[in-house]
């Protein structure tokens, strides 16, 4: 074959590609649109293969990457599509990349029978190989069912569009739209919006669990005990925000460090802390360990409360489920107590239990076994009857009983800060535990309570 010849057939074959919106959602991930494909002349028969694989840079960050081609046999999973994603989480497990999967299938090659259902078992199988080794980021932009949903859950993150399709059985067996859309990590309006929330979120990452996170710029914040007022301005990056809304899980910075940020949130189920915050922060605070990402808390909380949508034994599992992460955590841990901590929520939070490697209090916060309005019905029930206010009482036995300065005093708080402290004293915890080692029992696993 001539030099013409071949010039010719490379032409003929590049353009026989299709402008598939796989392409075009990638190019909307790496930086300035620039990427170089995996296996792009890759055929399933005589078509292109059902997906695009590609490498690149994210924030200057090398990504592996892989998008289903809806518009190629509907994108339909099967062998010769999961040997192309399986070349894309090799290589990510040699090279210690992060990968970001975009889902946009409407199912298997149902002329391949089981051969198609083994083919997502292999992706699967690799998706759990590389879980806490290099981060892992679905996005679904189209329709994601059946098996594809399984391994879209196997990444750290999910990204969703707020049109898109996720479930594993059909929609009237699974509930509700907003069910599905509340298992989102982060929920987006358009394709565009979704790469950019990716991105976003990739800057906070290192690429894999041996390599840091980049520094960056910042700003310090001045102000109160609120999220935004202890990181670095304009740097907090909520996940998970439509889920467990009693407890907020995100990434942020603080002195330029990338932190793991987990806060309870007083204004919502009654100053109470439930089964799904539980298990959302569990979550969250299990990947930050993975990629040794240090974990601020921030506890405001009466305890813990049932709700509706979970009964006493499941709030019960959860909570096991969040105590055990935190113990299991071997990652730098700060916690700091803003308001109450109360009962469960010491317990979980701020107790021996969850390991903390700090634990400060602000001046006025209120730590104890019971909130001062039971405490008082209770303890103080003659005095009630004799017509003392409740408030007084109230704030009595939050003063005697449950002031900072008496956990400080049997070594339970390791010192009362105000306000204005708090971020200082965190950038020098952070600057102190950056070297931490711990030596932990030989075993495989903890077996997480379920």
């Amino acid at each position: 074959m001539s030099v013409t010849d071949s010039k010719t057939l490379f032409e003929s074959e590049v353009s026989a590609l299709s402008d598939s919106n796989a392409r075009k959602r990638l190019a909307m991930l790496f930086d300035n649109g620039a990427f170089t494909e995996i296996d792009r002349f890759l055929k399933n028969n005589d078509t292109e293969c059902e997906v695009v694989a590609a490498y690149g840079e994210v924030n200057g960050m090398t990504v592996y990457a892989y998008a289903q081609s809806v518009d190629v046999n509907k994108g339909a999973m099967g062998k010769v599509q999961a040997a192309k994603i399986s070349h894309i989480y090799d290589l990510a497990t040699k090279t210690g990349a992060p990968v970001v999967a975009v889902f946009d299938s409407y199912g298997a090659h149902l002329d391949e029978g089981v051969e198609a259902l083994e083919a997502y078992g292999s992706l699967i199988k690799a998706a759990g190989n590389i879980s806490g080794v290099v981060p892992q980021i679905s996005v679904v932009a189209g329709t994601c069912i059946g098996s594809a949903a399984v391994l879209a859950t196997m990444a750290d993150f999910l990204v969703m569009t707020k049109d898109s399709e996720f479930y594993i059985t059909s929609p009237s067996l699974s509930g509700s739209k907003e069910n599905e859309l509340s298992t989102a990590s982060i929920l987006t309006d358009s394709d565009t919006a979704a790469m950019e929330k990716v991105a976003e979120l990739l800057a906070y990452l290192p690429s894999n669990n041996l390599s840091e996170p980049m520094m960056a710029e910042y700003s310090a914040s001045v102000g109160d005990s609120t999220i935004e007022s202890i990181v670095d301005q304009g740097s907090f990056f909520e996940v998970s925000a439509d889920s467990g809304k009693c407890i907020q899980t995100g990434f942020a910075r603080i002195g330029g460090v990338s932190v793991g940020v987990v806060a309870t949130n007083p204004k919502e189920n009654d100053g109470y802390f439930c089964g799904c915050g539980a298990k959302k922060a569990a979550k969250f605070v299990r990947f930050c360990d993975a990629f040794s990402i240090p974990v601020i808390t921030l506890v405001d909380s009466l305890g813990i409360k049932t709700t509706e949508s979970c009964d006493q034994s499941g709030e019960v599992k959860s909570v096991s489920v969040l105590t055990s992460a935190y113990s299991e955590a071997t990652t730098p841990k700060i916690t700091l107590v803003t308001g109450n901590a109360i009962a469960g929520a010491y317990i979980a939070f701020v107790s021996s239990a969850a390991a903390p490697d700090l634990v400060l209090a602000l001046s006025d916060s209120v730590i104890g076994t019971l909130e001062p309005m039971t405490a008082v019905q209770l303890l103080y029930k003659d005095r009630l009857l004799a017509g003392e206010s409740r408030e007084s009482l109230e704030a009595e036995y939050a003063l005697e009983k449950c002031s900072p300065f008496k956990a400080a005093a049997v070594g339970l708080v390791n010192d009362v800060i105000s306000a204005e402290e708090i971020t200082e004293r965190i950038i020098s915890a952070l600057d102190v535990l950056s070297s931490k080692r711990v030596t932990t029992l030989s075993k495989k696993h903890t077996n997480i309570p379920l």
